[in-house]
Order: C-alpha cells, then sequence, then structure tokens
C-alpha cells in the first residue's frame, strides 16, 4: 500500500468513530436509558359471566413478563406470572377483589406497582345454610348447643339465634336449661348481605321422674278381692310405659285383684317417660286370715272378773293349728294354764279378764289376734260397756 493510500483508509476509519459518538446522548448511556423500566398502564379489572376475573394492561417497553398481585388484608400476594397483558381467573367466588400488576426482565428487575383496581363478583345470590347439634330426642339435663353455618361462595358473615320468640342474639353456641319444649330460631348471613331464612327447632328438656301413686290399705282379710288403680303423671315429656304388678304378676291398670292366700303380697308399679326417666313405686300389704269372734257377756258391766271371748275359725283350720301364745285380745294376752283354761282355749274359748283393760262407758271394739305360722289371724267384735 502506498502511503496516500493509507492515509486514505486511516481517514474512513476516524470518520466512523466520530460518526457513532455523536449519536450517543449528551448526559445518558443506553445502558441508564433502559434501566427506568415502568409498570403497566391503563390496568382494568372486570366481571365476566358473573364470576370470573379478568384483568387487562398496556405493554411496557423493556418488559418480558408481569406479576399480578392480589391485595389481601392490606398486603400485596403473588397470584400469577404472565407474559401476556390480560390475565383470566375463573370462577371465582363472590366478593370484592383488589389488584396491581408489576412489569419485569430478567436484565432489569421488577417495576413498582400499578395502580389498583377493584370490583366485586356478584354471582353469590345464595344464602348461608345453618344447621344445629340439636336432635329430636328428649333430654334429661341442661344442653348446650351449637350452630354451624356454611356458605360456598361469599362466605358466612353472622349467625343469629332467638329461644322461645326472644330477642335475636347474634352467636353460635348457647346454653337450654327450661324443662319443656324450647322453640330454637336462628339463621346466617352472607358477606354479601343473603339473608337465610329463619329456621325452627324444637329442643326438648325433661329433668324430672314420672310420679307414681295408688291407693291402698295395709292390710286385707284373706279372700278381698281390690280394684288396682294406680296415677303415673309426668308433666313434661309424658308417660311412656307403666306396668302393675302383685307379687310379678301383671294387674292392668283398673283392675281387680283377690288375695286368696294370707301373708304378705308386693304390689308394684314401674313406670317411664319419654325422656329415659323411670321410676319405682312399692308397697308391701299383709293379708290376715279373718275369725268370727262372740263375746260373753256381751255387756261388759263390772271393771272386774272374766269374761270369754269365743272364736269361730274357718272350715279349712282349727284350734291345733294356732299358736296358742300368741293369741291377745287389744293387745292383752288370753289367761291360760290353771282350772281348765287351757283346755277352753284348745277349744276356742278364751278368757281374759275385765281389769287388764282400760275400757270406757259406751260401745267397744274389741281385737283378736292370733299368729298362724307367719300368718295373722285377726276377728273383731263391738261390745257395751257399762
Amino acid at each position: 500500500m502506498n502511503k496516500q493510500a493509507f492515509r486514505m483508509w486511516t481517514f474512513v476509519v476516524m470518520l466512523v468513530i466520530v460518526s457513532q459518538a455523536s449519536l450517543m446522548p449528551a448526559s445518558k448511556t443506553v445502558a441508564e436509558t433502559m434501566n427506568t423500566l415502568q409498570p403497566p398502564s391503563n390496568v382494568t379489572l372486570s366481571i365476566e359471566n358473573e364470576n370470573d376475573i379478568v384483568l387487562r394492561w398496556s405493554p411496557v417497553l423493556y418488559a418480558t413478563g408481569y406479576k399480578i398481585y392480589q391485595i389481601i388484608d392490606g398486603q400485596a400476594v403473588l397470584v400469577r406470572t404472565t407474559t401476556g397483558i390480560a390475565a383470566l381467573f375463573s370462577n371465582m367466588p363472590a366478593g370484592e377483589y383488589s389488584y396491581t400488576v408489576h412489569s419485569y426482565s430478567s436484565s432489569l428487575g421488577e417495576s413498582g406497582p400499578s395502580k389498583i383496581v377493584t370490583n366485586v363478583s356478584n354471582k353469590d345470590t345464595e344464602a348461608p345454610v345453618t344447621r344445629s347439634t340439636a336432635n329430636e330426642n328428649w333430654l334429661t339435663q341442661d344442653t348446650v348447643i351449637e350452630l354451624f353455618a356454611t356458605d360456598n361462595e361469599s362466605g358466612v358473615a353472622n349467625t343469629y339465634y332467638s329461644i322461645n320468640k326472644g330477642a335475636f342474639r347474634e352467636g353460635s353456641v348457647f346454653t337450654l336449661t327450661e324443662e319443656g319444649i324450647n322453640n330454637v330460631y336462628f339463621y346466617s348471613v352472607d358477606n354479601v348481605g343473603n339473608i337465610e331464612k329463619i329456621q325452627t327447632q324444637e329442643v326438648k328438656i325433661d329433668k324430672t321422674q314420672p310420679e307414681l301413686s295408688i291407693d291402698l290399705q295395709d292390710v286385707y282379710s284373706l279372700g278381698a278381692e281390690v280394684v288396682l288403680t294406680y296415677h303415673a303423671d309426668d308433666k313434661v315429656s309424658g308417660i311412656s310405659s307403666a306396668e302393675l304388678t302383685v307379687n310379678g304378676q301383671v294387674i292392668e291398670n283398673g283392675g281387680s285383684f283377690k288375695f286368696d292366700q294370707p301373708g304378705e303380697y308386693l304390689v308394684k308399679i314401674e313406670a317411664e317417660d319419654h325422656a329415659g326417666w323411670k321410676s319405682t313405686y312399692e308397697k308391701k300389704v299383709i293379708v290376715q286370715i279373718p275369725v268370727s269372734i262372740e263375746v260373753t257377756p256381751g255387756i261388759l258391766k263390772d271393771n272386774n272378773g272374766l269374761f270369754t271371748v269365743k272364736v269361730y275359725l274357718p272350715d279349712v283350720l282349727t284350734m291345733k293349728d294356732i299358736d296358742l301364745n300368741s293369741v291377745t285380745l287389744n293387745g292383752v294376752s288370753a289367761k291360760s294354764g290353771t282350772e281348765g283354761l287351757q283346755e277352753q282355749a284348745e277349744l276356742g274359748q278364751f278368757k281374759f279378764k275385765r281389769e287388764d283393760f282400760d275400757l270406757v262407758s259406751g260401745e267397744v271394739t274389741l281385737e283378736f289376734r292370733a299368729s298362724l305360722g307367719d300368718h295373722d289371724i285377726v276377728g273383731k267384735a263391738v261390745v257395751k260397756v257399762k
């Protein structure tokens, strides 16, 4: 290359360098210009198909993607990353939604937030559903009732209840203490204001056992036939079952029963109410063997001397069956031993001293008693005392 050609080539190279330098900004480099990544503009939020949320925004120079944040309880929570300029959130529950969008690039990082956009999904037109822990059975004590409400869309805001038509109160747990049938009313409201139809439920409480009664004598005579009528009462849940037995034999209420054997009888009533409370009534009845007695003289005049009581036994008995030492008249033992009194007693004639009795003038009832094994023999007569 000659000297003239070399000078010409050098001139061209320098001219190119000067020309490129003249294109650079006077105050910023290229890197500095690209480092100002902006957040998206024209961000919109719309509700489509009732519950689909659609976000749209304008593209940002140098951005390679976008980050979508949802504002939840005042905090920005990353919910989506995309390279497009729109985002679809399908089938969202009803409620209020707020979002902001950031742009980013792998070389410049992430921008600040866009403006916050807010909208409300209005699909939720269904009220919450509330259920109770109470059941239809009778309860036997104070009971705690819990209410559980569900709402598949916007969620439950509040639950309210009322007891026996009292004022409604907010809450989901309460205690019932009153006996009888309690009417509980309750409903819930969701976060978009849908109000559940008031529900009603009966809660039945019975804390008291049934009351039982029957009119019975303590003592009956052998062969007596009585009508056995009992009363089983329960003022709260009512009687569910009741049974009367005499020595284990079931007797219908109002039915008759004959005491055909001497001795002790057990009359028993068992009852149960609808809440499961049980009551038992028991009474022991003594059945005595009746005898006829004759007192001579028929009029007792003096306060001394002996008088005789003649005893007439049923045909099935003889005086040999009786413990003669157990014989009394108004609690006074008969005379026996000497003067043939024992022999007379064995024939059913018993002697008593007038002065052993504290008798007043007028008609007096004398009661004869004796023992036949474990059974009582009883007879009565009325005499005049002067």
